[in-house]
């Protein structure tokens, strides 16, 4: 700014030269003047006039935005204010919020059950002790997780009931299907096996929050000379009874993963290298034979309304291999992916006991889940090619996403 820059005589904003010839100005330009500090209780004050003052949207178009966010920034959004803890809490606005995969149940060393968020940071989505049922039932073990909801066996018995050890047999037990986003539960009746009770399978489908459904095959069918199957609807309240359909008959593989629920059809594997389907209401049976070499142990998954198959070989070179099901009909798989399981670990070979497992698939885009077994767990988005640690041990989860509608034939 050239010398006497700021003077004053001309328009606000303008600069003013003065020639050599010019006396200076004897007055002295006032200092500025000093705002007073606001108090707190002032600025308290002039926040809620703000907030006041400013403009709002109608109650239904903030309901219809909020209707539309997901679960877990409605969380976020809790923790704005009092009123915003309530509205966000509203039923109606958690029913309408579309959901998506969320994380993962799993068990630890000692079987008791924790929740892992997907991306891998921050408090459980849902608190894993699943109090609600803890007020009731001493002993709780989950069984199966499908989409919004867990089938637990439940007991007050102080025995061992974690998965492998329990036995209905032993004390008085029951099966429960519960949404822990909304705290309700159902009871099942007792399947009614003169051998025992089976472990039981469960049916539910977001979309179609109407129903549940919880297939039970008979235990020790080759006793009897042909398979059963007792199906429960929360429609009815009631089990069904059936003669299997499967010929021949399969020989089901009890597991925590080995099951997917797919358009209304449970689809479970087998032993001999098979899937065996029902639908809900046992009238379409379809034994499907799984991609691949025969000697490698498939497990299966659905994601974006279709049946996923995949494997590792982690006796060689720990290639990935993921397959499609193209045709009920015929059975036809399509491969659609092979990957290098040890770049995505970061690793250049496998060692000596090392094993690597896929666990799910995200239900909703192109995603897969793995781990290490020791000390990783990760994700990776196929279309990208982006891997996410999950966390740092090694976690089998059992994908949930929330579900807010409420629970068929809630009773407890």
């Amino acid at each position: 700014m050239p010398p006497g820059g700021g003077g004053g005589g001309g328009e606000h904003g303008s600069t003013v030269r003065r020639g050599d010839d010019d006396a200076p100005s004897d007055s002295t330009p006032p200092l500025p003047a000093i705002a007073p500090v606001a108090s707190e209780d002032a600025k308290k004050k002039q926040r809620v006039e703000e907030q006041q003052a400013a403009p709002s949207l109608p109650e239904g178009a903030i309901v219809e935005i909020l209707s539309r966010l997901p679960y877990r920034s409605l969380c976020r959004f809790k923790c704005v204010s009092k009123p915003w803890l309530a509205l966000c809490s509203a039923p109606d606005i958690r029913k309408r919020s579309p959901q998506t995969l969320s994380g993962f149940f799993y068990h630890d060393e000692g079987d008791a059950l924790s929740f892992c968020n997907l991306n891998g940071r921050g408090p459980p989505l849902v608190d894993p002790s699943l109090p609600f049922l803890r007020r009731t039932y001493r002993q709780i073990s989950v069984r199966q997780v499908c989409a919004g909801l867990l089938l637990c066996s439940c007991s007050n018995s102080s025995r061992d009931q974690s998965y492998w050890n329990w036995d209905s047999s032993r004390d008085e037990s029951c099966y429960v299907v519960c949404n822990p986003a909304t705290e309700e539960w159902t009871v099942l009746p007792p399947v009614g096996y003169p051998d025992g009770d089976p472990i039981p399978f469960l049916g539910f489908d977001a979309a179609v929050p109407s129903r549940f459904v919880v297939f039970a095959p008979r235990p020790n069918t080759f006793s009897v000379g042909s398979a059963q199957v007792a199906i429960y609807s929360s429609e009815t309240g009631r089990w069904t009874h059936l003669q299997s359909g499967w010929s021949p008959d399969p020989t089901i593989i009890h597991s925590r993963y080995t099951q997917a629920f797919l358009n209304g059809t449970i689809h479970l594997r087998s032993i001999g290298h098979k899937i065996a389907t029902v639908d809900a209401e046992g009238k379409v049976w379809r034994v499907i034979t799984m991609p691949g070499d025969s000697s490698k142990i498939c497990d299966v998954g659905q994601s974006q309304g279709r049946l996923y198959a995949w494997k590792i070989d982690n006796s060689h070179d720990c290639q990935l291999y993921i397959w499609v099901l193209e045709d009920y009909g015929t059975g036809k798989w399509t491969l659609q992916h092979t990957i290098n399981v040890l770049e995505l670990f970061g690793r250049n070979q496998r060692e000596d006991g090392d094993s690597y497992a896929m666990f799910a698939v995200h239900p909703d885009c192109n995603m897969i889940f793995l781990t290490d077994d020791k000390n990783m767990t990760l994700s990776y988005d196929i279309d990208n090619r982006k891997v996410t640690v999950i966390c740092t041990e090694g976690m089998k989860g059992l994908p949930y996403t929330p579900c807010f509608a409420e629970l068929p034939s809630a009773g407890h």
